[in-house]
Parts: structure tokens; sequence; C-alpha cells
């Protein structure tokens, strides 16, 4: 698994696990250069260090993404990985938690273990995160909608996500 060029940090996502303090935030075909920047500050806000991003299917970090992202990048440790399926089982070999958001999920998010135990899938903007990564979830939450509409921008998602995880008593 390769990692993602930035700031000289060459270090392998196998390399990092190890020592890699969670949560982990995995963001499954994230495509909007706007969106990507936005979760990366976003997450970065919310004390994540460790992001996961697929070598196909998604936005690169490019100057755009990183003026977006405001600054973030300089306190986080991104890579770009080849198989999202085979990288969850990894993570939960070290002892994390899969948690993968989506519309069809469970909204009791009380049973979830703790923050620093959490790898957490947030999925593409039009599909939401592939099926395999739903199905070798441990949790697949929902976010308790009030409206007529049944989704939100994966950014706004992923802030309400981290949010609720990071706050719960």
């Amino acid at each position: 698994m390769r990692t993602l060029l930035h700031k000289g940090d060459r270090k392998s996502f196998e390399e990092h696990l190890e020592t890699c303090k969670g949560p982990v935030l995995i963001l499954d075909r994230i495509q909007d250069p706007g969106n990507l920047g936005n979760i990366l500050r976003t997450a970065e806000c919310f004390g994540v260090e460790t992001i996961l991003i697929p070598e196909r299917e998604s936005a690169g970090i490019t100057p755009l993404v990183e003026k977006i992202a405001s600054g973030a990048l300089a306190y986080l440790k991104v890579f770009r990985v080849g198989n999202l399926a085979q990288v969850l089982e990894k993570l939960q070999k070290k002892g994390f938690w899969i948690a993968s958001t989506s519309d069809k999920g469970e909204e009791d998010w009380s049973k979830l273990p703790p923050w620093e135990e959490l790898a957490i899938i947030v999925g593409n903007e039009g599909e939401g995160a592939k099926r395999i990564l739903l199905e070798k979830s441990d949790f697949v939450l929902r976010i308790p909608l009030h409206g007529h509409i049944s989704s939100l921008n994966v950014t706004v998602a992923t802030g309400i996500i981290l949010d609720r995880l990071k706050n719960r008593a």
C-alpha cells in the first residue's frame, strides 16, 4: 500500500499501523476536491490523525484540496491504499472496530466502543460506502434525519458523525 507523498513522509500505512492512534477515518471514493478538503479540515478539528483514501475513484491531494483543508494537512497522516476491504481486516486485527455510515444503518450509537478504538468509514457523495465495506463493518450507523430529504452532503455528514462519536456520554 502506498502513502500519499505529502510533506516528504514516505512511511507506509503498514508501518504506521504499528503505532497508530484512533480513530482512523476512511474515505471511500470521495471524488469532489472541495468535499475532500473540507473533510480533512473537519477531521483535524475533531482530533483525527489518520486518514485513508483508496488509490482509485477518489480525489487526490491537489493544491486546491490543500487550500480548502486550510492547514489541516500539516497535522494529518493521509495514506492512499489499494484495497479498503483488506485494510479493514488489518485494522480489525490491530483491535479497531469498524463503524460505517449508511442511510440503512442503525440509529442507536450507544453500543459503540470508545472513540480511540474506531475506524470510521464515510462513503461516496452519491452512492455511499461500497457494499463490501458495509458487510465487513462491525457497526453500520445512520444519522437520524427529520426532514423530507434522506441524505446529507458528505462533508456535513462527516462533521455530524465525528461530533456524535467524539462527544458521546
